[in-house]
């Protein structure tokens, strides 16, 4: 007799079931996958790993409406890299937020058992539950620990930008809420494009999270 093409579904609490939360964490992988394809392009660093956590380009917006970015790049890219690079930092942010986006709902699914719905990515991590968003904020500093050129970068625009922020996980999603929606269609010239903040570290504290209560949840 030949095997079934389906496979069992192991129900969760809440009536969930394994092959959801599957599904949308490759979704999110996917997406995690091509952001790292895009920073590649953008800044010609070969060594983006989608289970490496690097550091990633930002963009920040001022007050003023002034755009600070922070760039990563390899002095030995060629000048046909020099003048192509920049075509690639919109889908680098769009598909960077969306990947957070999935990610955060991911999250939601193994902690709260429920779908959520919407694009600003502060109101998706404030909705979580306070403890999640502690251990959120524990992982995402260890992991910038590891490579203190971002903090030199961000506190180098802090000063230029005369502004006082804290490196947080909390204050990336927060910068960058509005970015998918923003960034999508900045040809327009309708929207103000908003910040990209701390993707690197966010998506990895996320992506942390979610195996450990996968494993919890397989036990």
């Amino acid at each position: 007799m030949s095997e079934a093409w389906w496979s069992p579904m192991k129900t969760l609490p809440g009536g969930l079931n394994m092959n959801t939360l599957d599904r949308l964490f490759k979704e999110a992988t996917g997406f995690h996958k091509t952001t790292c394809l895009l920073a590649s392009k953008f800044t010609g660093i070969k060594y983006y790993d989608a289970d490496t956590h690097l550091p990633f380009p930002m963009l920040f917006r001022g007050s003023d409406g002034v755009l600070f970015r922070t760039v990563f790049k390899d002095d030995k890219a060629d000048e046909a890299w020099r003048e192509d690079a920049n075509s690639y930092f919109s889908a680098l942010i769009v598909n960077g937020v969306f990947s957070l986006e999935l990610h955060l709902k991911h999250l939601y699914l193994l902690i709260e058992d429920k779908h959520v719905r919407g694009h600003d990515l502060s109101r998706l991590f404030q909705g979580l539950p306070e403890s999640s968003r502690t251990d959120l904020e524990a992982i995402f500093r260890k992991i910038s620990e590891s490579q203190p050129l971002i903090k030199m970068q961000f506190d180098a625009i802090n000063e230029e930008q005369g502004v006082t922020r804290d490196w947080s996980i909390q204050m990336a999603l927060q910068e960058s809420a509005k970015a998918f929606e923003s960034w999508r269609y900045c040809f327009e010239g309708k929207f103000k494009a908003s910040s990209f903040v701390g993707y690197g570290e966010a998506v990895c504290a996320m992506r942390i999270m979610s195996t450990q209560f996968k494993g919890q949840h397989r036990e």
